[in-house]
């Protein structure tokens, strides 16, 4: 073997394809193309989407979001702006009412500081 073209590669090889095999049953499989059409999510529709995965969130693991976790700093930063949104008032009536069962439930999971 020259070192410019790649060693063959022995019949029965673990990086042979099945389908190249002779007399392989394995045959390319061709599906049918499928066309999705997806339309962009409203705000309301997000920032449902937001609602709900964090209330998922704190019911299934008992506490709220942290900071601290890669995974979590975007619904940790989506709750802290939406906070300050409506603390100025900025929020619109439709979201207050939801926003307020996300804060009553983020208190009873809230973190304590046991070093107090």
């Amino acid at each position: 073997h020259s070192p410019f073209t790649p060693p063959s590669l022995p019949l029965h090889s673990p990086f042979t394809p099945l389908s190249l095999l002779p007399h392989s049953p394995f045959t390319p499989l061709s599906l049918p193309s499928i066309h999705i059409h997806l339309q962009p999510m409203t705000q309301d529709e997000r920032w449902d989407a937001h609602w709900r995965e964090i209330m998922d969130f704190i019911k299934k693991n008992h506490r709220n979001p942290s900071k601290h976790c890669p995974e979590e700093r975007n619904m940790h930063n989506w709750w802290k702006q939406q906070k300050k949104l409506f603390n100025a008032n900025a929020l619109s009536a439709n979201r207050i009412d939801r926003f307020n069962q996300l804060l009553a439930i983020g208190e009873q999971y809230r973190h304590i500081n046991q070093y107090l």
